[in-house]
């Protein structure tokens, strides 16, 4: 029985006299069902917690920058744009004992596009803890080794396509700017990505690499969609 996961969300408009500055959506996930309260409860008041703070930045610290910018542009002319903050959540993976998700902040401050940055992660639905990455292999095994090989290979298998988007040299900056905090899992392997222009241009967006549960073999302490 996985749990219920529902998203929450937080939307507003706000003003600068009678002019639209700022736009704020902030979705947050909140877990029901057959779960352990442990588990429900560090989760559920992480993330309402988290969204509370968002929201009161937002409606500071942006809203000052907002309402500057409006205001300058009526001294000078030049056209506004309202400012748009956006967060959204994507559950990934969500079975009997893992809990696994990503979400993504769009900001956009009137300039010629916005930037999406992604934050993950995945709890044991035991007792609602973080699962650091290192925790699903056998001791010894260098997985950040490993896996970045692996995403390397991709790299490279891509960078001989007509249409690839990335960067002459990203296999090595792939190794360079990895960060094994940025991982979630899908039903069938780990998912890592790598932030805007880390690994190629603007245009390609958040690049994603999933690595399948089989390629690691016995290095695996479990498949984590059957762990016990």
């Amino acid at each position: 029985m996985t749990a219920e996961i529902r998203t929450e969300k937080i939307e507003d408009l706000l003003f600068c006299a009678t002019k639209p500055v700022l736009e704020i959506k902030i979705e947050y996930p909140q877990i029901f069902g057959k779960i352990g309260g442990l588990c429900e409860n560090r989760f559920n008041t992480y993330h309402l917690n988290t969204a509370a703070k968002i929201n009161k930045y937002t409606r500071t610290e942006i809203y000052k920058e907002a309402t500057a910018a409006y205001k300058n542009s009526e001294k000078t002319g030049f056209p506004f744009n309202f400012m748009i903050y956006e967060r959204t959540v994507q559950v990934s993976c969500n079975n009997e004992n893992i809990i696994s998700l990503f979400s993504d902040t769009f900001q956009y401050e009137g300039g010629p596009h916005g930037m999406t940055a992604r934050t993950s992660e995945t709890r044991t639905t035991k007792d609602g803890s973080i699962l650091p990455l290192g925790s699903f292999f056998i001791k010894g095994f260098h997985y950040v080794k490993y896996i970045q090989e692996e995403i390397s290979t991709q790299i490279s298998s891509d960078l001989e396509t007509e249409d690839s988007v990335y960067y002459k040299n990203a296999p090595e900056r792939s190794k360079r700017f990895f960060n094994e905090k940025r991982y979630y899992l899908s039903d069938t392997g780990f998912i890592f990505f790598y932030p805007s222009y880390s690994l190629a241009p603007y245009y390609a967006g958040i690049r994603l690499f999933e690595v399948p549960f089989e390629n690691f073999g016995n290095k695996l302490k479990y498949i984590p969609q059957r762990m016990t």
